[in-house]
């Protein structure tokens, strides 16, 4: 049984456990802490400018790349749906190991 106050409330309560939530958000921060020493100790030689002009190339990179799939996909007869699937499955797949490469960059 519980106990009960004068209230009359129960002592018992429901309370989360915020332990998972600190570790995640301690594991963030040094994540944030580890990337920000490997960015302060690698040199940028690179200006606003040419780092705006990549952006733009990396952009129009991949709107050419996807008016592509577009074609391919709106043709009836050379490209099945399970051809475009699978293609998109690995280009999803090429994007997840750069991505993980980088943290990994980032990490060490």
């Amino acid at each position: 049984m519980f106990g009960q106050q004068g209230t009359g409330l129960p002592v018992q309560r429901n309370v989360m456990n915020h332990l998972p939530l600190i570790r995640k958000s301690l594991t963030k921060k040094d994540l944030r802490h580890q990337a920000a020493l490997v960015l302060a100790s690698k040199p940028s030689h690179s200006t606003s400018a040419e780092l705006n002009i990549r952006f733009i190339k990396q952009n129009a990179k991949k709107r050419k790349l996807h008016q592509a799939e577009l074609h391919l996909a709106s043709k009836s007869g050379g490209t099945s749906s399970a051809i475009l699937n699978s293609r998109l499955a690995t280009k999803a797949t090429h994007a997840k190991r750069l991505h993980s490469a980088q943290i990994i960059s980032m990490i060490k």
